[in-house]
């Protein structure tokens, strides 16, 4: 079987004139080049709490319609339930993405949340692990009976699909979001409807054939309706629906008002701190998520890394440039400070979403120098982040990408 992610007392300092018999009248304050701003910034921490329960919300609604797009399929596999599944997977996988900048938070799991393996960062490994091995989910070109879902041996539960969940190799997911884009496109991203009929084996299963899996008739690449085991790769879909949204609504419950244990936390938080590890997310997201999928295809299977790389840089705006109010956003923050800042975050986003559409529409030739144009982006807007924070007091390592 072949089956294989303020300093803000500075700014109190006076300058006192020299001294004399007779003291002079009080010094004005001097002038500082101290970048903190003049007004606090606690307010974002409840503003930041709320954007992380919202865009939370939005996403596990997006998983409820997706897994009802699969019940749809499942209940009556054609073209047009398929492409509705398709399409609903890419809508909760962009609101997914959106959400990640709320993943590096302070926030601290109880210890029986970790050793149950439900923690933030564990919850991200099951919901999106990248990038996937296609035969350790189901058959693949010259292996019919390769992947858990032609696993006769293996049950399928959610219990088994978690034990086997990176159990071999970083590439073994078995659950999220990415074996799911499998399992509704295949390697060639034409997955036949006919895969998800409710019919029985019309041939042996390898283990029972003396001949072997060569000697079965099935064509796997040009899609045969010979492909087996549907009843399990039904079973499978579901599963994989259902996963995705338990995880995203459990994570939902947790920045809730008020009741939410990641609601808590940030309403003890340091302001300061929530800041800066919202800057930091915002750094990281650039300089390593996207950078990532610049250099490897997160959804090669739909053929949408674009559409990835777009929603990773979404929660940045949503976080950082909302479009209603009230908010607590960049423009709030930097309000005392430097509104040129304020200005250039989305024009500096706007031009790194127009890199990576050329990225991805360039050609074989074009595609080196598109790709050091992204890359060039990146940089600026991670120098911008990085402005941004001097003028807000707070400081950030020195971020670039190559």
């Amino acid at each position: 079987m072949n089956r294989f992610a303020l300093s803000s007392l500075t700014l109190s300092a006076l300058l006192l004139g020299a001294c004399t018999k007779t003291p002079p009248p009080e010094a004005p304050k001097a002038a500082t080049t101290s970048t903190a701003p003049a007004r606090s910034y606690g307010a974002f921490v409840p503003y930041v709490g709320i954007k992380a329960y919202t865009e939370l919300s939005k996403a596990t609604q997006a998983a409820q319609e997706l897994d009802h797009a699969l019940s749809k399929l499942l209940y009556a596999p054609n073209d047009e339930t398929l492409a509705t599944a398709r399409n609903a997977w890419r809508a909760a996988y962009d609101r997914y993405l959106a959400t990640l900048i709320y993943a590096r938070l302070p926030l601290q799991d109880p210890e029986e949340w970790l050793q149950k393996g439900i923690g933030y960062q564990q919850t991200l490994v099951q919901l999106g692990a990248w990038p996937v091995e296609p035969g350790y989910i189901d058959y693949v070109p010259d292996y019919p009976f390769s992947g858990i879902v032609n696993d006769l041996a293996l049950p399928l539960s959610r219990e088994s699909l978690l034990g086997e969940h990176l159990l071999s190799a970083q590439s073994a997911a078995s659950i999220g979001f990415h074996p799911l884009e499998f399992m509704l496109w295949s390697m060639d991203g034409l997955r036949p409807w006919q895969d998800f009929v409710a019919q029985e084996n019309t041939a042996p299963s390898p283990q029972n054939n003396s001949e072997g899996a060569d000697a079965i008739d099935l064509d796997a690449t040009t899609h045969s309706i010979n492909v087996q085991n549907h009843q399990r790769r039904r079973q499978y879909l579901r599963l994989l629906g259902e996963g995705i949204h338990r995880n995203l609504n459990r994570l939902q419950r947790r920045f809730e008002p008020s009741t939410g244990h990641y609601a808590s936390e940030l309403e003890h938080a340091d302001p300061q701190q929530v800041l800066r590890a919202s800057l930091r997310s915002t750094q990281k997201l650039v300089a390593e998520d996207l950078i990532k999928r610049l250099n490897e295809p997160s959804s090669d299977f739909s053929h949408s890394t674009e559409a990835d790389m777009l929603a990773l840089i979404a929660g940045i705006e949503q976080l950082f440039l909302p479009s209603t109010e009230p908010s607590y956003g960049l423009a709030q923050l930097l309000a005392n400070s430097d509104p040129t800042l304020v200005e250039a975050w989305p024009k500096q986003l706007a031009e790194l979403k127009a890199s990576i559409h050329r990225f991805a529409q360039s050609s074989d030739k074009e595609q080196k120098q598109a790709q050091q144009e992204v890359t060039q982006r990146c940089n600026e807007f991670l120098a911008l982040v990085q402005q941004s924070a001097l003028k807000l007091g707070i400081t950030l390592p020195v971020v670039t990408v190559n």
